[in-house]
């Protein structure tokens, strides 16, 4: 994953590191032993950030200029989500089983979607205008 001229891998336990050129990394603390799946960077109304995605609804997202990283949790979000996109104001996360989620910006406003399927949902993607 790369965004705002930083790199970011992620994985097992929790593990994230960062680097400005791809050559050396820095490990950083994620606060969690969950297993982490996707990540996004995204830039939306001058606010510019890396995200990532995990097991059981862990979702974590960058601060202090990329050295940080804050958990982000909506209590109805429990499955395991492996990818995510924002278009316009709306949040759109995919996961095992078949599993959709959108959300606003608050953790209350999360909403469980039927997708017609019980397949793992691994990316989702936004085409804007």
């Amino acid at each position: 994953l790369f965004g705002d001229s930083t790199f970011v891998a992620a994985g097992d336990n929790g593990t994230v590191l960062t680097s400005s050129d791809g050559i050396t990394w820095t490990s950083r603390t994620s606060g969690t032993t969950n297993n982490l799946y996707g990540g996004a960077y995204y830039n939306y109304g001058g606010y510019r950030s890396i995200l990532l995605v995990g097991s059981s609804g862990k979702t974590l997202y960058f601060t202090d200029n990329y050295t940080s990283l804050t958990a982000w949790a909506a209590p109805s979000m429990t499955t395991n989500l492996f990818g995510f996109v924002r278009g316009g104001s709306t949040w759109v996360y995919v996961g095992s089983s078949g599993t959709i989620y959108t959300a606003g910006d608050t953790s209350e406003d999360v909403t469980a979607r039927t997708s017609g399927t019980t397949e793992s949902l691994r990316r989702v993607f936004y085409v804007g205008e």
